[in-house]
């Protein structure tokens, strides 16, 4: 729509300009006017860029990272400037994992709920039936869990958003197009998915990809500054996490005060029985189900009980929450800051 609009607006300037539109070798010029509006997206796209580079940490030690002089696609430890990260042609690695020889091999690697996801195929079929066939469990679509996040960001608009364990980044997108947060940052500890997200932002016409931040990211060591993100979106992500209480300790931490935590996730079986007698009644039975699970399979699904009691953990407050069928989203506030 944007390019059609954009002739239609060249050929009324030449019909009304004459002549005076074109270049010596009779090519339609920008107008003043379009290439102002262009230079400003150009140089908000940057300064986005820019503010979401400025909270990134260092995973090890949790200290500031600054460019390497000479070499824009490295950053350095503030405090020990010998460790250094790189950026690919897609995304920063910040993994403590990134600067291995390769000898060590992470032990949860091998767990289905981060294995299944490091998968090229899988990554490929996200968007394209994986992630549709959610809407058995109750998940609404993402266009509407979209507007459901929004609301419970509501207070926290204009600040820095990360999408973390974002995937294809089906919603990294559509945070970006809302206009709702001053950054979005998009990560995923699968290499796979980060490609598949940068594939997909480079195809969306009105997303400049390279003003987009995307980094590769352990949620159980987020490599964020304390308290520099305002909002926190994990879609589809907590039953995946290898484990949540470090997941969600590392939430709190990189979340300013006041700011807020959205997630979705899948509910144990019966879950829409549990919302009418309670799901007290059906904890035995859940308790059950989950003994006869193999112990390393890595897929956690939930009480909503559960859900609570590991954000108040946590030290998030305000448990908030929207059920239907076997889909929840919640979100939590770390304490302080100003309310809206």
């Amino acid at each position: 729509q944007g390019r059609r609009e954009g002739h239609v607006e060249g050929a009324m300037a030449m019909r009304i300009q004459g002549p005076s539109a074109f270049g010596r070798e009779g090519k339609a010029r920008p107008l003043p006017r379009a290439r102002a509006a262009a230079q400003e997206a150009k140089v908000e796209g940057k300064e986005r860029l820019e503010k979401a580079k400025g909270v990134l940490a260092c995973p090890v030690c949790f200290d500031a990272l600054v460019p390497v002089e000479g070499n824009k696609n490295k950053l350095q430890c503030k405090s020990m400037e010998s460790v250094q990260y790189e950026k690919n042609s897609k995304y920063w690695d910040l993994t403590v994992g990134s600067r291995s020889n390769g000898i060590y091999q992470d032990p949860n690697s091998r767990l289905w709920g981060v294995s299944t996801f490091q998968n090229p195929f899988v990554s490929y079929l996200y968007e394209r039936g994986w992630r549709q066939g959610f809407a058995s469990a109750g998940f609404p679509g993402a266009d509407k869990e979209l507007e459901m996040a929004l609301r419970f960001f509501k207070d926290v608009e204009g600040g820095i958003l990360l999408d973390v364990s974002c995937g294809s980044g089906l919603f990294t997108r559509r945070f970006i197009q809302s206009n709702a947060f001053s950054a979005v940052i998009g990560s995923d500890f699968s290499d796979t998915m980060l490609r598949e997200t940068w594939e997909r932002l480079e195809a969306d016409r009105s997303i400049k990809v390279d003003d987009i931040l995307l980094v590769r990211a352990d949620v159980g060591r987020l490599p964020f500054q304390s308290a520099s993100l305002d909002a926190i979106h994990a879609g589809a992500a907590i039953h995946c996490w290898p484990n949540p209480v470090a997941a969600l300790a590392e939430v709190t931490r990189v979340l300013k005060p006041g700011g807020v935590f959205v997630g979705t996730t899948f509910l144990l079986p019966l879950a829409q029985v549990g919302e009418v007698v309670g799901d007290d009644k059906l904890r035995p039975f859940w308790s059950a189900l989950r003994s006869t699970r193999p112990a390393n399979q890595g897929i956690n699904y939930w009480e909503e009980a559960e859900l609570k009691d590991l954000c108040e953990m946590c030290g998030l407050v305000d448990f908030q929450k929207i059920r239907s069928n076997g889909f929840i989203m919640f979100s939590a506030k770390k304490p302080g800051g100003k309310q809206k």
